[in-house]
């Protein structure tokens, strides 16, 4: 037999009050302590089912500020229903209030959805733990590492490897959240690439032409046409050089085209020197300088053979 007994409030206590459930010889029984807060709609004597958004029960912590006892509940744990009930249905989530100082408004600050979702910041949390901001791993002795999204994150869901990788690997991605460990990417002696002509060591795109190309032409880009053409020094509309040609591209088609790196080309007959966008051909490069008043002047690379090229394009170009 249960026996209830209710009491408004117990003021000035000789000591600290405390509320205790003792129970004995329980074992084996399937009784404990408990606390119930029960609710329902309609009336005592016709109890209805809980609707969606019911509070169900709360715990509340209210303190004396100085004038009065507040109503202002704002610091507590509240559990509120998240379906109509019926006999086979009893959703409801529990969240976590609390009140920033020198403020009387409260803020829901953590939730354990319906499904076992936890949020934290978040009143819609869409996996097992969802925080909205940053979050931190304090040392054992001092500092911390802390990991923050994107303001715009997007939705990417990262996997990581099974197991750790070996020294040296690096962690990559197949560009669909799936991490690896590679192995990071070999040196390359660029001697032994660059013994044949016509080869490059570096880094470079596929690009569309547009007009006909060799290999070696520097090019610039025409914005209008978003395609690449032969770079010339006397005229500021076909400056600056970006790009080199890897290969023979016709007009209008697509080709490799060297972004930044180190090319051979038997062709050319250089000193150890700095190169520069000619003003003589189109697409042509030369160590000597332009002077010719109205010309651009970009230096493009250093030369360290006669037919080998650092290709590193710089964006200073200057007018004389």
């Amino acid at each position: 037999m249960c026996q209830t007994r209710s009491q408004d409030q117990v003021e000035d206590p000789a000591g600290p009050i405390r509320i205790a459930a003792r129970m004995y010889n329980n074992s084996n029984q399937g009784y404990f302590p408990s606390l119930q807060l029960q609710v329902s709609a309609g009336n005592k004597a016709a109890p209805q089912p809980v609707t969606n958004g019911t509070i169900l029960g709360a715990l509340h912590f209210v303190g004396y500020d100085g004038a009065s006892w507040s109503d202002v509940i704002a610091t507590g744990i509240e559990v509120k229903t998240t379906q109509n009930w019926s006999t086979s249905a009893h959703g409801a989530y529990m969240f976590f209030k609390t009140t920033a100082n020198n403020t009387t408004a409260e803020a829901e600050r953590m939730r354990i959805d319906q499904n076992g979702y936890i949020g934290i910041n978040t009143t819609a949390p869409g996996s097992q733990l969802d925080v909205k901001g940053t979050l931190r791993l304090s040392g054992a002795s001092s500092g911390y590492v802390g990991f923050a999204p994107a303001d715009a994150a997007g939705a990417t869901v990262y996997t990581l490897p099974n197991a750790d990788g070996t020294s040296g690997q690096l962690l990559t991605t197949n560009g669909s959240g799936l991490l690896r460990w590679s192995s990071a990417p070999a040196s390359t002696d660029i001697t032994s690439t660059l013994i044949t002509n016509q080869n490059f060591v570096g880094t470079y795109e596929t690009a569309v032409a547009g007009e006909a190309i060799v290999f070696g032409d520097v090019l610039y880009l025409d914005f209008a046409t978003n395609k690449w053409n032969k770079a010339k020094a006397n005229a500021f509309a076909t400056t600056p050089v970006q790009r080199m040609a890897l290969e023979t591209i016709a007009a209008n088609a697509s080709g490799k085209m060297l972004i930044e790196g180190f090319i051979r080309n038997d062709a050319w007959s250089f000193g150890a020197a700095a190169v520069y966008l000619s003003s003589g051909s189109p697409g042509a490069i030369t160590t000597t300088q332009p002077s010719t008043p109205g010309d651009q002047v970009q230096r493009v690379g250093i030369a360290f053979n006669t037919n080998k090229l650092h290709f590193k394009p710089s964006l200073d170009v200057r007018e004389l």
